[in-house]
């Protein structure tokens, strides 16, 4: 490994043409100068200036390694300039996953406007359930994710940021009493329509039946909530979805419960792998992300701890 001290004082020598004026500008002794400039031509094996009494010039060699050593120290000064930049957000790379409750809900016109103001910032968002938002995490394939509260991941760190009802989503005249909230017994009294089980709220759908021992009579397995409110209106059963995914005004035919006994609901976190910091650009996107589910009144605020 060669010494950077040794090519400050070769390039000082070689642009100044004296060891004595090098020496100056670098605020060391002569002595120490022609020392650094001697070990590097011992490690080179050839020598990089001509020495006279009234000059000093450059061998073919030195002329060659000056180039080199000029031309490295500019990709240097532009990979800084680069990283300055990206500090200070005027460009960059950034990646977010959200579930995608979230992602249809809430990010499009928050994207879309962080965008317009970051023309410069390279962004991208992955769509994904639970499982694999976790593990795009762990990959640092994204900065950090919005996603529901998932115990037993210690190597992550979620920050809550609000709660959100699990609501019942049915057809007016599918039987279901008229009602701003049903008990979950109430709900499996019809068919449910039920996200895919490889989704987290699915689990917890599942681990809320098992705890009230209930099982539902009938059941439609789907993976997009779309499909889930598409199968509702047709009257096909209730389906079991975030409050955010319902549309707003509700579609003509549907109605819309809370459920209770239990009460459904889960916490909407920041996800980040721990140890790892964001940039400048990933912490304003955040702090967005926070600030608009704070306002958006199909969300519960978190009470603040005493």
């Amino acid at each position: 490994m060669y010494n950077f001290k040794a090519l400050e004082c070769f390039l000082a020598v070689a642009e100044l043409g004296s060891f004595k004026l090098a020496a100056g500008r670098l605020n060391r002794s002569q002595s120490a100068v022609s020392v650094q400039i001697r070990q590097l031509e011992e490690q080179l094996g050839l020598p990089l200036f001509h020495r006279t009494t009234r000059m000093v010039r450059l061998t073919r060699q030195g002329e060659q390694l000056f180039d080199y050593v000029q031309r490295a120290l500019r990709e240097i000064d532009t990979g800084l300039n680069e990283i300055r930049k990206a500090a200070s957000a005027e460009t960059g790379e950034l990646a977010i996953a959200s579930v995608p409750s979230i992602a249809a809900a809430v990010l499009p016109r928050l994207l879309r406007d962080y965008k317009a103001e970051h023309p410069n910032i390279s962004l991208s968002l992955r769509e994904l359930h639970a499982d694999d938002l976790l593990t795009a995490l762990r990959d640092l394939a994204v900065d950090f994710a919005i996603g529901p509260a998932l115990p037993g991941h210690p190597d992550l760190n979620f920050t809550p940021l609000v709660t959100e009802q699990i609501v019942a989503v049915s057809a007016c005249d599918l039987g279901l009493p008229p009602s701003e909230s049903l008990t979950l017994a109430e709900v499996v009294a019809e068919p449910l329509i039920l996200i895919s089980s490889g989704a987290y709220l699915r689990q917890y759908i599942d681990a809320a039946l098992e705890g009230q021992n209930l099982t539902a009579r009938d059941s439609f397995e789907v993976t997009n909530v779309r499909t889930m409110l598409d199968f509702a209106q047709a009257g096909l059963g209730t389906a079991l979805i975030p409050a955010a995914s319902v549309p707003s005004p509700t579609p003509q035919g549907l109605q819309v419960a809370k459920v209770r006994q239990p009460d459904l609901h889960r916490t909407i976190c920041r996800i980040e792998l721990r140890g790892t910091a964001m940039t400048p650009f990933a912490q304003e996107l955040a702090t967005r992300i926070t600030e608009v589910l704070g306002r958006d009144s199909r969300f519960q605020q978190i009470p603040a701890a005493d």
